[in-house]
């Protein structure tokens, strides 16, 4: 509630405060001076000024006491002349023209700070923000991981689409949570044993080529290593914690070395040269499996993923559906650009929601009596004359047939 029902006149339209916030947004705002009476506020804490056209910080002292303020998609490239702001906790400064991180010393309790899509090219000026919890430096010009280690209570770090080729750091930072440094140009995972309580890391869309420096990150939960050039696996084992691993996109040629995982839940390794399912068997807690694209022939290895819900094989070379029948959880199973000739192998999953075979070599639909749970089939670009066996599902809302000799009707 507005304790003086205060406003400010920007243009000759007046704007109020509402509830602690005064949101300038898309203004065309180019000088201080063409907001009137600012400086009078009393009860703002926090100031959205994104989208305008501003060039420099001319924020009156009275208002030294905002705890956020937003500067998002303006002119600016410095914070000189900004007066020293003891209790601002957020500070946004993303898609402005800072070739630099600026003078950042008026802030001392600084929690959030984001300087995303600028051209800055070094990470430096930081060693006086000990409150700091977030970084955002996504999308800038950054060439070295450095220079952070007086972040003490720093938790996450964005450096997604920069430069980066290299880490270095002389000391560890235990207080990262979460690092984010999808799309650089990162060769060496070794450094980042300089982040001992990590829990969430990205580093997709790289140039990796083996997994040298992760087995010490026990505290590692969530792995992104799709989009890179890693042959092997074998460097995971010992990351007993993990829950969530991408590694689509890779050179991989087998499933090996993660059979000590016991708590991976989603494994996601598409688009691989993958030939075997051989590596599987330990890891009970799975509930999503990954393995499109690959080269996979047999549906070995899957009788222990008693949890599994979802499962995807399609674009392999599979011939024979097999090994489910002990997958009593299976939801969601697709199969469609293999060359299976039959419909077998799903007996018993009666908890399956989904099914998709499109695109095989299937002439007649049958093995369906179990899965009374059915609520998608999708049978397309087969080669099915008849349309039958699935007259009795009560659930079933959705069968596609399109690319067959019969034609898709909705049932």
């Amino acid at each position: 509630m507005n304790i003086k029902n205060e406003s400010v006149f920007v243009h000759g339209n007046q704007i109020y405060v509402k509830y602690g916030k005064l949101n300038l947004f898309n203004r065309q705002i180019s000088n201080w001076e063409e907001i009137e009476g600012l400086s009078d506020l009393k009860t703002v804490n926090w100031l959205k000024l994104r989208q305008n056209n501003l060039t420099d910080i001319k924020i009156p002292k009275t208002l030294s006491y905002i705890r956020h303020l937003d500067l998002d998609e303006n002119r600016l490239d410095s914070l000189v002349g900004i007066p020293s702001m003891p209790y601002l906790e957020g500070l946004l400064l993303n898609r402005n023209k800072f070739e630099e991180i600026p003078d950042l010393s008026n802030f001392p309790i600084l929690r959030y700070l984001s300087l995303y899509e600028n051209t800055i090219s070094s990470i430096e000026g930081l060693d006086k923000l000990k409150y700091l919890q977030d970084l955002d430096l996504h999308k800038n010009s950054i060439g070295v991981l450095e220079n952070i280690e007086n972040l003490k209570q720093i938790k996450r770090l964005f450096l997604t689409k920069n430069k980066i080729e290299s880490v270095h750091l002389v000391n560890p930072i235990p207080s990262l949570k979460f690092l984010y440094l999808r799309s650089n140009m990162i060769t060496d995972l070794t450094n980042l044993n300089k982040f001992p309580n990590i829990e969430g890391l990205n580093i997709s869309d790289n140039q990796i080529r083996n997994l040298s420096g992760l087995s010490k990150l026990n505290s590692l939960i969530e792995l992104d290593l799709s989009n890179n050039q890693i042959e092997s696996m074998k460097e995971l084992d010992g990351l007993k914690n993990l829950m969530k691993i991408n590694m689509g996109s890779n050179n991989l040629v087998e499933i090996s070395g993660i059979s000590k995982c016991s708590k991976l839940e989603r494994l996601r390794l598409y688009k691989n040269q993958i030939r075997t399912l051989t590596g599987l068997t330990e890891l009970r807690s799975i509930l999503e499996l990954d393995l499109s694209h690959n080269e996979i022939e047999i549906m070995d290895g899957l009788s222990g993923l008693i949890n599994l819900v979802k499962l995807n094989l399609d674009s392999n070379k599979i011939v024979e559906i097999s090994n489910l029948s002990r997958c009593l959880k299976l939801e969601k199973l697709r199969l469609s650009k293999n060359q299976i000739h039959k419909i077998k192998g799903i007996f018993g999953l009666k908890a399956l929601t989904y099914l998709n075979l499109g695109s095989n070599q299937i002439m007649k639909m049958e093995g369906f009596e179990e899965l009374v749970n059915l609520i998608e089939l999708d049978l397309r670009k087969n080669k099915i004359e008849k349309k039958e066996g699935i007259s009795h599902f009560s659930t079933l809302n959705r069968v596609r047939l399109k690319g067959n000799p019969v034609q898709e009707k909705k049932c």
